[in-house]
């Protein structure tokens, strides 16, 4: 893993830790959590063959970017969410 990456994935985990505390501390909300943490994981995948975004990461971005249905079933807002990743310069 090389310096950009750890510290792509050290803005994430910041970004994250923040936006796990807003969400409901039941099964469901512990679910729809665990569906938007895996896309901000797939957001920082390396690129791959010649220098082309990961399809995962692509989806991820596309996916955090918009409405993001997991989070608002929780009562926690969209944009809100996509704030705090671009307050650690990852959206």
């Amino acid at each position: 893993m090389n310096k950009e990456t750890t510290i792509r994935h050290q803005n994430i985990r910041a970004a994250m830790s923040k936006i796990a505390q807003q969400f409901p501390k039941t099964s469901d909300g512990m679910l729809n959590l665990a569906v938007v943490a895996q896309a901000a994981r797939d957001l920082a995948l390396p690129p791959g063959e010649k220098g082309c975004p990961s399809p995962h990461a692509a989806s991820a971005l596309v996916y955090l970017s918009g409405f993001i249905p997991h989070a608002e079933i929780c009562g926690v807002d969209s944009n809100w969410i996509q704030r705090q990743f671009r307050h650690v310069g990852e959206l």
